[in-house]
């Protein structure tokens, strides 16, 4: 039988170019570059073997973080201790460029070298520029689906309050039919070993489902009769983020790594690798991408597909929402009462930032 991943919630989108903001690195040899990332080891060899050809008198070196994002927050801005670029999805962006560790790619490499990249992937990148059921990243779908959001373009916490409410009491009678634990790894465990014929996840899923020789499929998220809306997914679109001390101190090395990703054969092979949809346009062009109907789903999905905040407020959200989630879902607390104390604890967090 055929399992599904997905509705596609989770997206979705290759290696591009993401950066903004101010200093932080790493000193040592300028021929050598330190990268850190947080992916399956599918993407990375893939990465690696390219990169090793494209570039053989450099040496990139990958080194995987589990809490990535956490480590940067403690030592961005130590040359002696961070990496020189990092591998991450853009809803980091603007808590790193505010805290000054980030250059602009386009101080690195010209804005016209990406204009074949899908427009909402350079949205998603740009800062100040111009179902795991209970966690703010699966639940943003349902959300947006009854016209909501978690955050505006302003910082302000859900701004169609009703909207979050109407999909919290939708989206109940769907988590009354799953596991009570809606940890990561206990889900993908549960579709990996056949206890589930369908999960909501994205493209790192992928490569775990080959190795299990499961025969996956792909569907779409669905429209919500009440609202006439499909479930949009939050995308995230994983980019390679430089930082200022790399950007100053191994300029050459930097830019010669930037433009050998710049080449349509990294988001084809990293689609072959591991179903992820290309942000360079040129891909398609290719038959290993325009012929493979996983990529081919999740670029249908990246048109519905709304890009994850990445104003520095959006990094509180996440426990907000969380806690949310997990009072109704889990500890069935009344809806209005709960949503109550996440507008309370939102603006709090969101005003001591301030």
């Amino acid at each position: 039988m055929k399992r599904f991943l997905s509705l596609t919630l989770a997206l979705l989108i290759v290696m591009t170019m993401a950066a903004c903001g101010g200093s932080g690195g790493k000193a040592a040899d300028p021929n050598t570059l330190v990268v850190w990332h947080d992916k399956e080891a599918a993407v990375i060899d893939a990465l690696q073997a390219y990169l090793d050809k494209a570039l053989p008198d450099i040496t990139v070196r990958f080194e995987k973080k589990t809490s990535l994002t956490d480590s940067l927050k403690l030592v961005g801005n130590d040359p002696s201790s961070a990496p020189d670029l990092f591998v991450f999805a853009h809803d980091k962006i603007g808590v790193f460029a505010e805290m000054g560790i980030l250059t602009p790619v386009t101080e690195l490499i010209s804005q016209s070298e990406l204009s074949g990249y899908l427009p909402m992937t350079l949205e998603a990148a740009t800062y100040n520029f111009v179902e795991q059921h209970s966690t703010a990243y699966y639940s943003a779908a349902w959300i947006h689906g009854f016209g909501g959001s978690i955050i505006d373009a302003d910082g302000t916490p859900f701004p169609d309050q009703q909207a979050v409410k109407d999909a919290l009491e939708y989206h109940l009678k769907f988590v009354d039919l799953m596991p009570g634990e809606t940890e990561y790894s206990t889900v993908n465990t549960l579709f990996l070993e056949g206890k589930a014929d369908a999960t909501i996840g994205g493209p790192w899923m992928v490569p775990s489902a080959r190795e299990a020789n499961i025969d996956l499929g792909i569907a779409s998220m669905p429209t919500v009769d009440k609202t006439g809306r499909a479930l949009a997914p939050y995308s995230g679109v994983q980019g390679i983020h430089v930082l200022t001390f790399a950007a100053q101190n191994k300029t050459d090395a930097v830019q010669r790594l930037l433009h050998a990703l710049l080449d349509p054969e990294v988001g084809v092979v990293l689609a072959q690798a591991s179903g992820c949809a290309p942000v360079n346009s040129a891909c398609y062009d290719d038959s290993r991408v325009c012929d493979d109907t996983l990529v081919q789903a999740m670029r249908t999905t990246a048109e519905i597909a709304v890009p994850m905040p990445n104003i520095p407020e959006m990094d509180v959200m996440w426990t907000v929402v969380g806690n949310l989630q997990t009072d109704v879902n889990l500890s069935k607390s009344g809806i209005d009462k709960a949503f109550a104390a996440a507008l309370t604890q939102a603006n709090s967090l969101i005003d001591a930032m301030h």
